[in-house]
């Protein structure tokens, strides 16, 4: 019993140095916070998650336009209460008012 402690606390302060030089050579370490300025907060209506987050978001870039422009082409119904992340894609590409900017959308980031 005594053999496995030794072999125990061997491993625990193996690993516990190895985890220490990974956490090292990770890179530079990250600032505790941060804060992007610049976006402009719109409150979201009715079923316009997508259209709203999009909004905020292209607000960055300068997007003059507010969640019920790209809620427009985003849900061209009332019965439309979704938004896929392809459609925001599509509506990133196809907009006119920022025409260098451009969306891509990845399945696991």
């Amino acid at each position: 019993m005594r053999h496995r402690s030794w072999i125990a606390l061997l491993v625990i302060l193996l690993l516990s140095g190895h985890l220490h030089l990974a956490r090292a050579q990770g890179g530079p370490t990250l600032p505790p916070a941060a804060r992007i300025v610049g976006l402009r907060h719109e409150y979201q209506t009715w079923c316009n998650c997508g259209p709203v987050n999009l909004t905020m978001v292209l607000s960055y870039y300068g997007w003059p336009y507010d969640q019920q422009t790209a809620a427009g082409w985003l849900k061209p119904t009332v019965a439309d209460k979704n938004v896929a992340p392809p459609e925001m894609v599509a509506y990133v590409q196809q907009q006119t008012t920022l025409p260098n900017l451009r969306a891509l959308w990845r399945y696991g980031g």
